[in-house]
């Protein structure tokens, strides 16, 4: 879609292993990898998409020949294998990228996803890319928070002050789910990408889907929801004082 030179098999290589370590953000280092062509682990287990080291570009190039949908999703133990299956995961037909925090990245990490992105729209046969994170049990937003010096132990719902999965969580995540689509609909366009937000059910095993009207919303990064909650912080500080 944008017209330029595709990324090449080493530079695919290089962004995967930009998100090899993501198992540490978990605490579960070392745990097994999932080939992109491959199911997602059972539930209850993380699922982090990596090329395997073996793999060879044309082998590559023979698994996409039957590859017919794009799933970005969490790794997540109670995400991952729940939407592969409810995205037909079963047929075969499905390129799974599961990374720490799904579609929802930082700038930096996002840059990888740009180059996977651009490797992937070779594949003129794909028919739809789904682009998907999950909202209040997602280590995503926290993760990034915490680092800018926004920790909350409930994450998202606790800096907002609301329980988790009020509406206030929901539009904000469903702008970074937005924003974090934009790499895929620039070299796919938006006629193919379908953005999804999943709510967990953790009582009942369960993972429910919500397509996101991406037109319809703001497009919100990390780094701009970084600045908008650390100035709210310093305006409620400074109320306090006067």
């Amino acid at each position: 879609m944008t017209g330029s030179i595709s990324p090449t098999w080493d530079q695919l290589k290089e962004a995967f292993v930009v998100f090899h370590n993501d198992y540490q953000i978990v605490g579960h280092p070392g745990e097994p990898t999932v080939s992109p062509f491959d199911e997602p682990r059972e539930y209850g287990k993380y699922s982090l998409t990596q090329i395997p080291d073996l793999m060879t570009e044309k082998e590559f190039e023979s698994q996409m020949v039957s590859m017919k949908m794009i799933l970005i999703t969490c790794m997540d133990k109670r995400v991952a294998r729940k939407i592969w299956e409810s995205e037909n995961g079963a047929s075969g037909e499905v390129f799974l990228l599961a990374i720490g925090r799904g579609v929802v990245q930082n700038r930096e990490r996002l840059k990888a996803v740009e180059v996977i992105a651009g490797y992937l729209a070779q594949f003129h046969w794909l028919r739809e890319v789904v682009a998907s994170d999950h909202e209040h049990v997602c280590g995503a937003v926290r993760y990034f928070l915490a680092n800018a010096g926004l920790s909350h132990e409930d994450g998202l719902p606790g800096l907002l002050g609301k329980p988790p999965g009020s509406e206030e969580e929901r539009e904000i995540m469903n702008r970074l789910i937005a924003h974090g689509a934009q790499p895929w609909i620039q070299e796919f366009g938006d006629d193919k990408v379908v953005a999804k937000d999943a709510y967990v059910n953790e009582s009942e095993r369960d993972v429910q889907e919500f397509l996101i009207q991406i037109t319809d919303l703001k497009p919100l990064s990390i780094e701009q929801l970084e600045h908008e909650m650390q100035a709210e912080l310093i305006g409620k500080a400074a109320a306090l004082r006067s």
